[in-house]
């Protein structure tokens, strides 16, 4: 999750980002006492865990004898490039802090879950330097690593042993300092196994029964970009496309990209980028510091959803760096929402949409995202809200306190609503509403597996939960006063896990029940007789790191009635899908992105 106005994972001095040089001691590990693989932990996430299975000890062996080393240790870091781009920050200089505690350590950069000439091409792009880099896109990593979170998160590092196959410590890294390298460095025990119920057994599991397939009709468009890597990677958020004009931004790119239709070919206009006033407007520091933080790469400028707003402009919501001094060459960094607009036709900035200053109130127990500023008309937009508990990080401290503590009865009977609508030109808050569907009661998630979804008509909207199937039609003004709930589909109640109640309050808890509720709607579009729906559907408890599998439906809204359902399969075996949308014509078309041999497709599908 995305959080607003939290602190950034990593807190660090600029004086560190820079990489300031400076000799310092050596420090031999023979005078100095061992440290536990324990006594690390004061250095990691606390919400994230990775451990070696047991049992695999052959399987490390294997998976890190190809290297050209005689080196027996060696220090390896798992990411997924281009997941989380704050938090590759410090990559670049990982290879030399290592070795400024111990100068013969030998470093190896795993990059995964990405195709090994993107992921060779985006490590040379942040200028990541290792003794060594292995490219795994095919879950190697998993047959002797356990996560609790559904995929690798963050820095991942590891100290391994490739002669006993032993990773004597792992864990997912958010202090980079000296202390952590010095201590790595002198880790000797042993780690214990440990597997968080994420084996190959646990993983997959079968598609939902009613799922249908059925035959389709595809209409190719090719999307050109003299740049392959910062035109499509790995694509999370849904594209807009309207009158033969794409954005969207995908994980390789920190820029959102937009396509023009002439002919077949969507042909690459033009990337988006933050004016300077927009970059500065929430740093709260000197003009010199704010060169300072710009021109270093700590800020960043992130841009996350992208919608064609209702007056027919682009919308791109953005995480606008807020930075504040904490003294010489020190700065916090927190998350601001800012959704830039651009003319859709010339893509020329027009006044930004922004939330009020007092938004974000410290007192308040809600916490905003902003992956979609869901405009629905000129005067009103809606975030999704939730509160401070688990599982977001730091919920430990509300834990037994009821109005927070989704794992108490008690919980569920005070007021708990996922979406705020927001006066579009004040940025003040209107009202909450969407109480939390049964299912969250049911299975004692909270917020834990919902999200929020709308779509609006300009005078209407649909929205929902995301996983209980519930679609709630209301008007724009006052959506708390719900005129119609549409099915968009069924839980079925033979998914429904064993729940272990001893995995209450860990990031695992909610894995469990990616069975139960394996659909996610992604889209929602509003039409006079129509709701169009289109959802992901989950497969494996690692499906965000896998090829996307999505279902369309068409809901009537007079009989309630389903009357289109079926599976978006491709056109072609060996393409790959990337992702899946739903245009904002007046008649919304059905698409999808593509690669194939190297090249790019949208394709519109229809039954035929």
């Amino acid at each position: 999750m995305l959080e607003a106005r939290k602190p950034f994972l990593i807190h660090f001095n600029l004086s560190f980002h820079l990489m300031k040089r400076f000799l310092s001691a050596l420090i031999c590990a023979a005078v100095l006492p061992m440290v536990a693989s324990a006594q690390m932990e004061q250095y990691c996430n606390e919400s994230l865990r990775v451990a070696q299975k047991e049992g695999t000890d052959s399987i490390v062996r294997s998976y890190f004898s190809s290297l050209e080393t005689d080196a027996d240790t060696i220090y390896a870091l798992i990411y997924v490039p281009g997941y989380s781009p704050r938090l590759e920050n410090p990559l670049p200089k990982i290879d030399g802090l290592l070795k400024r505690a111990d100068p013969d350590a030998e470093f190896v950069l795993v990059s995964v879950n990405c195709p090994p000439g993107m992921a060779s091409k985006y490590n040379k792009r942040l200028g990541i330097a290792a003794d060594h880099f292995i490219y795994d896109n095919n879950l190697g990593y998993t047959r002797f690593l356990s996560f609790n979170s559904s995929f690798p998160i963050g820095s991942n590092i590891l100290k391994v042993v490739r002669s006993t196959g032993r990773v004597l410590w792992s864990g997912c890294v958010v202090d980079f300092r000296d202390n952590f390298w010095n201590d790595l460095v002198r880790t000797d025990e042993p780690q214990p196994y440990n597997t968080y119920g994420n084996d190959e057994e646990t993983m997959s599991f079968p598609l939902p029964d009613d799922l249908k397939t059925v035959g389709l009709s595809y209409r190719t468009l090719s999307v050109v970009n003299n740049d392959s890597l910062y035109a499509i990677g790995r694509v999370r958020w849904t594209p807009a496309f309207k009158d033969g004009m794409l954005a969207f931004r995908d994980d390789f790119n920190w820029r959102p990209s937009c396509f023009r239709q002439v002919g077949d070919t969507l042909r690459f206009v033009s990337s988006i980028t933050p004016t300077d006033e927009e970059k500065r407007r929430y740093m709260h520091i000197t003009k010199e510091q704010q060169d300072l933080v710009i021109e270093s790469g700590a800020a960043y400028f992130m841009p996350i959803g992208i919608e064609f707003l209702p007056d027919g402009d682009l919308g791109f919501a953005y995480a606008m760096p807020e930075v504040y001094s904490e003294g010489e060459n020190d700065f916090s960094f927190y998350n601001h929402p800012l959704m830039l607009v651009r003319d859709a036709a010339t893509l020329e900035a027009k006044p930004a949409i922004a939330v009020a200053d007092d938004f974000f109130d410290s007192a308040d127990s809600i916490s905003y995202e902003y992956m979609n500023f869901n405009v629905i008309d000129s005067c009103r937009f809606v975030l999704y809200q939730y509160k401070t508990g688990w599982p977001i990080e730091g919920f430990e401290e509300y834990t037994g306190d009821a109005w927070f503590d989704s794992f108490m009865d008690e919980f569920y009977d005070g007021e708990n609503y996922y979406a705020m609508l927001v006066d579009a030109k004040t940025g003040e808050k209107i009202r909450q509403f969407g109480p939390l569907p049964d299912v969250a009661r049911e299975t004692k998630t909270g917020y834990g597996n919902i999200y929020l979804c709308v779509g609006s008509d300009g005078k209407e909207m649909v929205y929902t939960d995301t996983s209980s199937g519930e679609v709630h039609l209301a008007d724009n003004a006052t959506p708390w006063n719900v005129k119609h709930t549409y099915r968009a589909f069924e839980l079925d109640p033979a998914r429904w896990p064993v729940v272990d109640e001893a995995l209450y309050y860990t990031p695992e808890y909610a894995n469990e029940f990616y069975e139960y509720t394996c659909r996610y709607i992604k889209c929602l579009k509003l039409t006079e007789d129509k709701i169009h729906v289109l959802s992901t559907v989950s497969y494996s408890k690692m499906n965000s790191m896998l090829e996307p599998l999505y279902e369309y439906r068409v809901i009537d809204r007079r009989s309630g009635e389903v009357e289109t359902s079926f599976r978006v399969t491709k056109q072609f075996d060996d393409e790959t899908m990337l992702v899946a949308g739903l245009s904002s014509d007046e008649e919304p078309v059905l698409f999808y992105l593509s690669e194939r041999d190297g090249n790019y497709y949208l394709t519109e599908v229809s039954e035929k």
